[in-house]
C-alpha cells in the first residue's frame, strides 16, 4: 500500500464512514435538480446542472452497496480522471489532514475486488475510516456513462463524456 500523507474528505455512507484525498474535490453541494436517465443501473441517478455544465450523478451509497441513512444527502462534486462527477453521500463529516502512518492495510480477508478500490483502513479510536481510491472506484462508471452519453459536443453543450456508469440508449 502507498501510504498518503494529506487532507482528505470524511463522509459518510449508511452505517460506515470514508475518506476520500481532497484533491480531487472541487464542491459540495445539496441534492436538487436531477433529470433520470432512461436505462441506467439504480446507482445511476441522472445528470444535474452545475452552472452551464452538465455532470452526471452517481449514488456512493448504492454503488457501494450500502442503504441511504440520510434525509438530505449531499452531492461531492469529485475530479475522476479529469471529469467532474458528482457522489451522492448521506453527509460530508469533515475535512482532516492525516499522518501517512494512520492508514493501514485492507485485511486479506476482504475480497478483492473490495481491495481494488479501497486503498486503506484507519481506526481512530473505534471509529474506522475506509480510504477510498475514487479514480479506481469509478473507473469503469466513467468510461461506459461517457460513451453512452457523450455523443458528441456537436450537438451542443452539455456532457462531453463527463460521467460515469453503464447507461443504454
Amino acid at each position: 500500500m502507498s501510504v498518503s500523507e494529506g487532507k482528505y474528505l470524511v463522509f459518510s455512507v449508511g452505517d460506515a464512514e470514508y475518506a476520500a484525498a481532497i484533491t480531487g474535490v472541487r464542491e459540495i453541494r445539496l441534492l436538487e435538480g436531477v433529470t433520470s436517465l432512461p436505462d441506467c443501473p439504480p446507482h445511476v441517478l441522472g445528470v444535474m446542472d452545475l452552472r452551464g455544465r452538465v455532470v452526471p450523478l452517481l449514488d456512493l451509497r448504492l454503488r457501494l452497496g450500502r442503504q441511504p441513512a440520510g434525509e438530505r444527502p449531499v452531492v461531492v462534486i469529485v475530479d475522476v480522471g479529469g471529469q467532474a462527477v458528482g457522489l451522492v453521500v448521506d453527509r460530508v463529516v469533515e475535512v482532516r489532514s492525516f499522518a501517512g502512518s494512520v492508514w493501514q492495510e485492507v485485511p486479506t480477508a476482504v475480497p478483492s475486488h473490495v481491495r481494488a478500490f479501497v486503498r486503506g483502513v484507519a481506526d481512530l479510536a473505534g471509529r474506522i475510516l475506509l480510504w477510498l481510491d475514487l479514480d479506481r472506484l469509478l473507473a469503469v462508471d466513467a468510461a461506459e456513462l461517457a460513451q453512452a452519453v457523450g455523443a458528441g459536443e456537436e450537438e451542443g453543450p452539455g456532457f462531453r463524456g463527463e460521467g460515469v456508469a453503464a447507461c443504454r440508449s
